[in-house]
């Protein structure tokens, strides 16, 4: 502590209680320098995989199909080395891929406990190889769990097992959204195997997983018994569910090499193209559902944290004036859907305004300059939208959260935004990646020529 913080200048303290008692009462001492607690890093994709064939399948399908790279971290002990996305800072999928040092349940679990608790995950992903039924599926087919079980290793005296039916789910939406992605992903196995013979159909099963490598060929009897739509055999999968319970979202997705039987051993040649094939149904999941929240979210976040606690943006409901039921939060209102609205802004100085509406995951609606207020620059002061006082913003079905965003620039910002579709009533519409364009160009700009505001709403 001595090395870190300089107590030269401290103040001399004064104790009111005998120094003796000091050890069984909390001392507090107040430092020069500040102490900032740490926070967990955001990993927005953690895929996890349990030895290297499926690491490697999974960074081949994302560096060839992004202008993504991986870097090598080892910040995190607990965790060992695991590879980074390497990605512009805005806007990005913070994406992290770890593997276990070795293969295993115990392996497994204490993994996905480490991650948990070193970075803040939005999704967790199992993916890689597995043995399949014979009778039901074919080496190069993939499996997406949608429950898994095991048996927990236990063992009769006569050495038979015991089943011990531990049923962990996967989140139904995700499953649907995974159904969706069957098209795209089939269309695109030509590029990453080998041969047409691993091309193969997509299952939705349940996953057995048991403590140790089969290679007899009777577990899928035994299995039947139990459950007789169960078609995948591994080593992880329930461990993976079960560490992570109910914390956040995941799933687990991987492909068929083998049939747990004789064979096993022969066909290590499978396991790099079928974890291929899982790994990209994977990242089409990504790409096509996550990918855009993802970049919703980084919008909202961009403009949340630059505003800060900023005034100046405030949505009224015409006729009214006044909030319509009771706020979720400080500052937040209701408005009800078919009313009109009016938006009041406090323009910091003489400049430029755009005006967003963000709503859902649909398009971003610009305010202003727009049909109703078709004014670009304004002069400082408080300012009313619409211009025309007659009409106010109309408020659309369905309802839910709303977010506004307003930007005041010395500089005329509307150029950047080239690609606009004309929206309702000359309301221009704009895709995220139009503001990631204008959000770069603010970065470079010097930050005492622009200012941003923020303001919520809920439709009801």
């Amino acid at each position: 502590m001595k090395d870190e913080y300089d107590f030269s200048e401290a103040e001399r303290a004064c104790f009111y209680r005998p120094i003796e008692e000091l050890d069984s009462c909390p001392l507090v001492i107040y430092l020069k320098k500040p102490v900032y607690l740490m926070k967990k890093p955001v990993c927005d994709v953690c895929f996890v995989t349990a030895v290297p064939v499926e690491r490697d399948a999974v960074r081949n399908i994302i560096e060839s199909e992004t202008e993504v790279r991986f870097v090598e971290d080892d910040e995190y002990p607990s965790v060992g080395i695991f590879l980074k996305a390497k990605t512009r800072a805005f806007p990005s999928l913070r994406i992290f891929l770890v593997w276990a040092s070795r293969y295993g349940p115990q392996e497994m679990t204490k993994l996905v406990t480490n991650i948990i608790n070193a970075f803040d995950c939005r999704l967790m992903v199992l993916t890689g190889f597995c043995a399949g039924d014979p009778d039901k599926t074919k080496i190069g087919d993939v499996i997406v769990a949608n429950r898994t079980w095991d048996n927990s290793g236990t063992v009769r005296p006569d050495g038979s097992e015991v089943l011990i039916q531990n049923t962990q789910h996967v989140q139904d939406d995700v499953v649907r959204k995974l159904e969706l992605c069957k098209f795209d992903w089939r269309k695109g196995l030509v590029d990453y195997v080998e041969e047409p013979e691993y091309i193969g159909n997509l299952h939705f099963s349940a996953f057995f997983t048991g403590n140790k490598v089969r290679k007899d060929g009777t577990i899928w009897d035994w299995i039947a018994s139990w459950d007789a739509k169960t078609k995948a055999l591994d080593m992880e999968a329930h461990v993976f569910l079960e560490a992570i319970g109910n914390r956040l979202p995941a799933m687990i997705i991987k492909g068929v090499a083998d049939h747990a039987d004789s064979n096993k051993g022969q066909t290590n040649s499978h396991q790099a193209p079928c974890s291929r094939a899982a790994a990209l149904l994977a990242w089409t999941f990504i790409r096509r559902f996550r990918q855009p929240e993802l970049d919703r979210q980084s919008l909202l976040d961009w403009f949340r944290q630059y505003a800060g606690n900023r005034e100046g943006l405030r949505i009224k409901e015409k006729a009214r004036y006044r909030p319509i039921g009771a706020p979720q939060s400080p500052g937040e209102m209701h408005v009800r859907a078919g009313s009109e609205a009016i938006i009041s802004v406090e323009m910091p100085f003489d400049g430029h305004l755009l005006l967003f509406n963000f709503s859902g995951d649909g398009p971003i609606h610009c305010l202003s300059p727009s049909g109703y207020s078709p004014a670009a620059y304004r002069r400082a002061g408080s300012i009313q939208l619409p211009d025309d006082n007659t009409n106010g913003f109309p408020i659309f079905p369905p309802g839910g959260k709303e977010y506004l965003a307003a930007i005041c620039s010395r500089e005329d910002l509307l150029p950047i935004l080239v690609n606009d579709k004309e929206g309702i009533d000359g309301v221009p519409c704009f895709e995220d990646a139009d503001l990631q364009k204008l959000i770069e160009h603010l970065d470079a700009l010097p930050s005492d020529t622009w200012i941003v505001m923020t303001d919520a709403f809920t439709v009801v």
